[in-house]
C-alpha cells in the first residue's frame, strides 16, 4: 500500500501486507488526534480498521479555524 504522509513530516512509504490504522500511527508515532487519515480519499476514523496492500492511504494534518 502507498501510504503519504503530509503531518508532522513529509514521508512516502509503501507498505506490504494489512496493518490497522491505530498500527499505522502508533508505528510512525502520530497522535490520531493531531491528524487526518484518508483511506482511498475518504476519512477513516476507527483505530481497528485494517488497511489493505491495494489501499492508498494519505494522512493529513487537522486544520481549523474560525
Amino acid at each position: 500500500m502507498k501510504v503519504t504522509v503530509r503531518f508532522p513530516f513529509q514521508k512516502n512509504l509503501y507498505l506490504t501486507g494489512g496493518i490497522s490504522l491505530g498500527s499505522l500511527l502508533k508505528e510512525l508515532q502520530i497522535c490520531p488526534g493531531d491528524v487526518i487519515v484518508l483511506r482511498n480519499g475518504k476519512a477513516m476514523n476507527k483505530n481497528d480498521a485494517v488497511f489493505e496492500e491495494d489501499d492508498e492511504i494519505e494522512i493529513c494534518p487537522v486544520v481549523s479555524g474560525g
